[in-house]
């Protein structure tokens, strides 16, 4: 096994853990009439400063 190989399967075993450690997280119910879409910077801003 070549230096790449070996690197190659460190980043697989480290993803593998993390997808692990994000399945075992609590999850949040959410509707998706709670979604908004923003397509210009601006009105995100200006909606974060809203709320």
């Amino acid at each position: 096994m070549n230096r790449e190989e070996m690197h190659c399967d460190v980043v697989k075993i480290k993803r593998n853990k993390h997808q692990q450690h994000l399945a075992q997280l609590p999850k949040i119910s959410q509707s998706v009439d709670d979604v908004d879409f923003f397509y210009a910077p601006a009105d995100f801003r200006e909606t974060l400063l809203e709320k």
